[in-house]
């Protein structure tokens, strides 16, 4: 089992997603794509540099762990890291003697502003498609 992040909104929002037509879906998918790939890389870069070959070693092995993967059925995509690389938390979040070196979440952070601009072209572009063939 790997944990993982959903980059998808609320629920509602999904299932109204997954209400259009079948091409603004594909649409829609490519940016979550996206998302996810651009996240995972992210992550992959802001890994912090262990001194010491154990310590690189397990970085090296963690960079390794981050992947994405693409779910059209449900219309998502999500960034995983393979459960037995469970030490991601504590450089994510720290432990009580050595303080947090994230690395997801300003990963994310630092995606949801060209996540969002994605999404939106892709809607307005879908919306507009929408709108023609209505009037044909």
């Amino acid at each position: 089992m790997a944990d993982s992040f959903e980059l998808v909104g609320l629920k509602q929002a999904n299932k109204a997603l997954r209400n259009l037509p079948k091409s603004v879906q594909e649409d829609l998918q490519g940016v979550f794509n996206l998302g996810a790939f651009d996240v995972a890389h992210r992550a992959k870069a802001r890994l912090p540099a262990h001194p010491g070959s154990r310590g690189a070693i397990l970085v090296g092995h963690l960079k390794d762990a981050i992947t994405w993967t693409a779910r059209p059925r449900t219309l998502s995509a999500v960034v995983t890291i393979a459960s037995e690389f469970f030490y991601w938390r504590f450089l994510e979040y720290g432990t009580k003697t050595r303080g947090a070196k994230s690395f997801l979440r300003p990963a994310a952070a630092a995606t949801e502003a060209d996540h969002n601009r994605r999404l939106e072209a892709a809607l307005r572009k879908s919306l507009t498609e929408l709108e023609r063939e209505a009037k044909t």
